[in-house]
């Protein structure tokens, strides 16, 4: 059974020789183990997170002075977890550790006082309190972990002070103790590189943008978005010091950026070292030149190694406990070298320089390998269980050779919107791992590539850190932690909501397939006739049936209706926000299909039609994200401008923002929109003004015209270019109109719509025609490859004048062929041979994706359409 722990009247063990503090109204108790520092962040944190101690008076009524809350903190060591007693305003909360007692006054807050804080918006006012005046837990969990390397540049890229602060204390009142940190490496790079003998024009030429320093730190790229001013580098390591500072402050422990050997990949031309040796890596994704890696068995390494950690301490002003970073990441290469005494050697280093460390290694692409692990003492590392696997919660083998291991939810990429993730692998957390090496797992993470999306699927993760490991919460308990979820969300029990919310758990929050984060929308996709998704790695599934959040976007529309007071809450209006985009994502894929059968048959009138309300589904979802701040693009580049001080350093942050966010790589390729987000301000003037370049050249067509079809690819990446470059408008984080008043015009708008294209089951069949003279079809099918085996490519004729004649059938890996069937096969009224078999033999262990290709021909003429059925077989 899920339970929220709780004490019903265990006295509370008070440390010895505490000394009271009065801060800002708040009673602290101190220790000789807390800190003034620390005792005053803690006093803070109540400040800002406890909320008013009274409601305000009612109508015609006096007002009375409010008692401030009295919050005393101590630290008793002999102590298990945390212990909370409330009394009116007053609330003691004692715990074992620093770390533990932010998370005990965030556990009252949560479970006590019914409040909420999230990315996805807060609630802080006072709710209907628990009877329960009194709490305890114990986490079961040594490591709760936080960050992707992507995630600090998908969601936290920009962020100032104000926002770490904001992020640390979430982070704090949920109880996790270790954070990987990736702000200030520049200045680290930066002074060894120097110190090395490396030019300075070229320190300056490899040091990327914070946009893209993930992917700089894990080996895959050099100084994209780039290059800082000597204001910058030092802005970030002024933050990154900020950063480790106050986190410690809350006892959480910094990973900080170990050295694994990654260098410039021109070093050897520049530096020399004594037993230097290079291994270049080649190009990553799109011909992005990767650093290359300097052999760890050499004494080069050595000698660097020892650079790098004495400039890490100098810039974070500690010595860290813990060091990230991977050998051969996404594809590198070990040039030959002893893998396993390569490890070895990196790990040295990290106990040179910090003896005690531990090395936080990520599970992902096959790294880190059993040879790798074999050469390390398993008592100084630890392995992050990247999970993308949102229906079983075990996508790995989780057998790591006798290393901890953490398991992370893994269920954004790229900080794509969508609705994901699953409560029910949230829920079982702890039991999920029965291969070798579960009796190794210490931790749980959090490790999305992008945060600040799907808040239920996080309160559920946080709450998970407080139960029991075995714990297993059935159906029953799903829901009633749902109905809790809620009241904290909004301050009261609405039932309408409440239905809402379940809808979604059994939908969208079911997850069917093992997929990269969540279907993606084709609103943000590249346009194009068979659009089905917007990135090259995710999915463009819909597992769901769109009705159900159709009616819970109904449901929360029509709470709203009957609540004023909800209606101007800012969680309720994120969410309906949220729910009333997916909707409208939801809506365009059958729209886009009626559209193009409109398209096929010649029918102008139609079309036009369906291209309005198309495009009309966009800028009304603009309109409605418009509405609050937390949904508009300006935010973010807001954010971006304030990283610079100089005009060029601001038009340089905010232009590998849009970057980042659209074609990625600057130029045409695989990486384009795999950050796409759907934010008001981006939506209307970028995605919308994609497509209504594609309705407009597919209008023309129709009229005659088909050199605007010919144009359309000139005309998308001219835009995608521009539109990264220019510097008007200026983008505003303000709110614009009322949450409720543009959902309830997009039902009322779109309801119709709904009734007519959502009565039709979905369908993930791939569309294809031939019309305007295609001899190959293209098909991207990594959807549908998740392990390796047989799958069959079926093509079905479904309208035109002509069947199909496909004679040959390739599956590519990247630009390899893995698998291919040639015979000749048409379609039609009497299918022939229509089927092709294909063996994948081995998963892929790249980032390449599975495409198909078949080549074809029209019977009669080039007007064919259909629909091909791609599916593992039986």
């Amino acid at each position: 059974m899920f339970k929220i722990p709780s004490l019903d009247s265990l006295p509370l063990r008070i440390a010895a020789g505490a000394l009271a503090l009065a801060f800002s109204g708040t009673l602290f108790a101190q220790t000789a183990a807390l800190t003034e520092e620390q005792t005053a962040q803690l006093a803070k944190l109540a400040e800002r997170y406890g909320g008013p101690s009274a409601p305000k008076p009612a109508k015609g009524k006096t007002r009375t002075a409010a008692a401030k809350p009295a919050v005393s903190f101590r630290l008793d060591k002999k102590q298990k977890g945390f212990r909370v007693r409330a009394n009116g305003p007053t609330v003691s909360v004692t715990a074992g550790t620093l770390n533990e007692l932010a998370a005990g006054y965030g556990y009252y807050l949560k479970h006590g006082k019914n409040l909420m804080w999230s990315w996805s918006a807060n609630r802080l006012a006072p709710a209907v309190p628990a009877k329960q005046k009194e709490f305890s837990a114990e986490t079961p969990w040594e490591w709760r972990y936080a960050y992707n390397y992507c995630t600090l540049s998908y969601t936290s890229a920009f962020w100032g002070k104000t926002e770490w602060r904001n992020e640390l204390d979430r982070m704090a009142l949920n109880g996790v103790n270790r954070v990987l940190v990736q702000a200030g490496l520049e200045k680290v790079w930066q002074l060894t590189l120097a110190e090395l003998g490396y030019p300075k024009e070229k320190i300056f030429a490899y040091i990327p943008s914070p946009a893209f320093a993930a992917w700089w730190n894990m080996g895959n790229l050099e100084g994209h978005g780039g290059p800082l001013t000597q204001s910058q580098i030092d802005g970030e390591a002024a933050l990154g010091k900020f950063i480790v500072s106050y986190m410690r402050n809350y006892g959480m422990e910094p990973i900080l950026q170990g050295f694994v050997g990654l260098v410039p990949h021109d070093f050897g031309e520049h530096c020399r070292l004594e037993g230097l040796r290079i291994i270049p890596q080649g190009n990553w994704v799109d011909g992005f030149l990767r650093p290359a890696v300097l052999d760890p068995t050499t004494p080069a390494f050595s000698k660097v190694a020892e650079v790098w950690y004495k400039n890490l301490e100098k810039v974070y002003g500690v010595k860290a406990k813990a060091f990230g970073g991977d050998l051969f990441h996404e594809g590198g290469k070990s040039g030959g070298i002893a893998v396993a005494d390569a490890a070895k050697c990196v790990q040295t280093a990290m106990q040179k320089a910090s003896p005690g460390s531990v090395w936080v290694l990520q599970a992902w692409h096959g790294n880190p390998s059993a040879t790798l692990l074999s050469g390390l003492d398993k008592d100084k590392c630890v392995v992050l269980a990247l999970c993308k696997d949102m229906v079983a919660g075990t996508s790995h083998g989780y057998s790591y050779h006798g290393a901890p291991w953490v398991w992370c939810e893994l269920s954004n990429f790229g900080g794509n919107h969508g609705l994901y993730g699953s409560l029910k692998v949230l829920g079982k957390i702890g039991v999920m791992a029965t291969a070798d090496g579960s009796d190794k797992l210490v931790g749980i993470g959090l490790i999305p590539e992008g945060t600040e999306v799907n808040p239920i699927t996080y309160d559920l993760l946080y709450d998970r850190i407080w139960t029991p490991r075995e714990t297993v919460m059935d159906d029953a308990e799903i829901a009633t932690w749902i109905d809790g979820y809620a009241l904290r969300r909004y301050g009261k029990n609405v039932p309408a909501v409440n239905r809402a919310w379940k809808l979604l758990e059994r939908s969208v929050y079911s997850p069917t397939q093992d997929q990269e984060g969540c279907t993606e929308s084709i609103i943000s996709a590249r346009p194009n006739r068979n659009a089905q998704k917007a990135s090259t790695w995710a999915s463009g599934k819909v597992y769901w049936n769109p009705n159900d959040v159709r009616a819970a976007f109904a449901l929360l529309v029509g709470a709203g209706e009957k609540d004023a007071a909800l209606a101007a809450l800012s969680t309720y209006r994120w969410d309906l926000c949220d729910v009333g985009r997916q909707f409208a994502s939801d809506l365009a894929r059958p729209l886009l299909a009626k559209a193009m059968e409109a398209y096929d048959a010649g029918d102008k009138k139609a079309f036009e039609l369906r291209s309005k309300q198309f495009l009309d589904l966009i800028a009304s979802t603009d309109r409605l994200l418009a509405t609050h701040t937390l949904w508009r693009f300006g935010r973010m580049y807001q954010m971006a401008l304030a990283k610079g001080k100089s005009k060029a350093e601001k038009e340089n942050s905010a232009r590998a923002l849009k970057t980042l966010l659209t074609s990625w790589g600057g130029k045409p390729g695989s990486l384009n929109d795999y950050a796409h987000r759907q934010l008001s301000g981006l939506l209307k003037d970028y995605y919308l003004v994609r497509w209504g370049y594609f309705f407009d050249a597919h209008k023309k067509a129709l009229n005659g015209d088909r050199s605007a079809l010919d144009a359309l690819e000139g005309k998308i990446n001219a835009l995608m270019n521009d539109w990264c470059k220019a510097t008007k408008p200026v983008y505003t984080a303000k709110a614009e109109g009322k949450t409720l008043v543009e959902a309830q015009n997009m039902l009322k708008k779109f309801a119709p719509l709904a009734d007519e294209l959502f009565s039709v089951p979905v369908n993930n069949d791939r569309p294809w025609t031939i019309r305007d003279g295609a001899k190959e079809l293209v098909f991207d099918v990594s959807d549908d490859i998740m392990k390796a085996g047989t799958f069959t490519a079926t093509f079905r004729w479904k309208s035109g004048d002509s069947a199909l004649v496909v004679k040959r059938v390739r599956l590519y890996e990247g630009d390899k062929i893995v698998a291919e069937d040639a015979h000749r096969g048409t379609t039609g009224h009497d299918d022939q041979n229509n089927v092709y078999t294909l063996e994948v033999k081995q998963l892929r262990t790249s980032l390449d994706a599975y495409v198909l290709k078949a080549d074809v021909e029209g019977v009669s003429s080039n007007n064919s359409s259909g629909v091909l059925i791609f599916s593992r077989a039986k």
